[in-house]
């Protein structure tokens, strides 16, 4: 955790030291994204929309599914906010801090051998947490942008870390 909060405070400390340009205010993007989940170790698929409400803030809901690997699989609803900073001069370039809230739920399959049956129970654990990360944006065309996001999404006894690349359309 220690860590976590050093390195946070180094990319805010970076943000800070950028030359910072305008973001387009009121731009929507739609999008999908793939990834990869730390929790059960198995890829992540989902679907993001984002609204920017000013050059320095967007909020950037998401929906994602994690796939079943070691028994687990799982399905997360977040809603981050991202703070966005263009950090090239052709203006392509995007790095954004990003903090929200997340509600993941996780199932788990047991198998219980009996000497008439063999049961498979499937338990199921909901949590709200929070997330915390960044990530960066490549706009190719006036309407197609590209991004790479990590984050960690703390949640008691289910936290994990996310990392995810995505494509998206926008309006």
């Amino acid at each position: 955790m220690k860590a976590l909060k050093s390195l946070l405070a180094a990319i805010a400390i970076a943000l800070l030291a950028l030359p910072i340009q305008a973001q387009h205010r009121g731009e929507t993007s739609l999008g999908v994204r793939g990834g990869w989940n730390t929790r059960n170790h198995s890829p992540m698929a989902g679907i993001f929309f984002q609204y920017q409400f000013s050059e320095h803030f967007r909020l950037s809901p998401n929906i994602d599914y994690i796939f079943e690997h070691h028994d687990q699989d799982g399905a997360a609803v977040n809603i981050n906010a991202h703070f966005p900073f263009i950090v090239s001069q052709n203006q392509k370039w995007c790095l954004y801090p990003l903090a929200g809230l997340t509600y993941s739920t996780w199932s788990r399959k047991h198998v219980h051998d009996t000497l008439d049956d063999t049961n498979d129970v499937t338990t199921r654990d909901s949590r709200i947490g929070l997330n915390l990360g960044g990530g960066i944006e490549l706009r190719c065309t006036e309407s197609l942008k590209l991004n790479f996001e990590a984050k960690a999404a703390l949640v008691k006894r289910y936290s994990t870390g996310a990392f995810n690349i995505g494509i998206a359309y926008i309006f």
